[in-house]
């Protein structure tokens, strides 16, 4: 499916950031990488919504079980969130220890 792949790329795109992130953690840009992790943590969520609710209507139409490759993109998704949700908390320990 199209969908799929989108959705994969969209994950791609967000470890990319994450990485971008990283690099402006460690050269203490820390509110540019807050920014950047909560909006692609936002893009994920919003992604992952549209996708879930896609799968849902395609098993509704063909009125078949959904199987567990159509749910593969969402758990890589799901991981990309909890990484990015480490690198803010990151990111925010290190701006506060900064403040100290």
């Amino acid at each position: 499916m199209a969908l799929d792949r989108t959705i994969l790329s969209i994950v791609r795109t967000a470890s990319i950031f994450a990485g971008l992130a990283l690099i402006f953690i460690n050269s203490n840009h820390i509110n540019i990488s807050l920014f950047l992790l909560i909006f692609t943590i936002i893009i994920i969520i919003m992604s992952s919504t549209y996708y879930h609710k896609y799968i849902l209507a395609i098993g509704d139409i063909y009125g078949e079980k959904i199987h567990f490759g159509l749910y593969l993109p969402l758990w890589f998704g799901l991981l990309i969130i909890c990484v990015l949700c480490i690198l803010a908390l990151l990111a925010y320990l290190k701006k506060r220890d900064k403040n100290i």
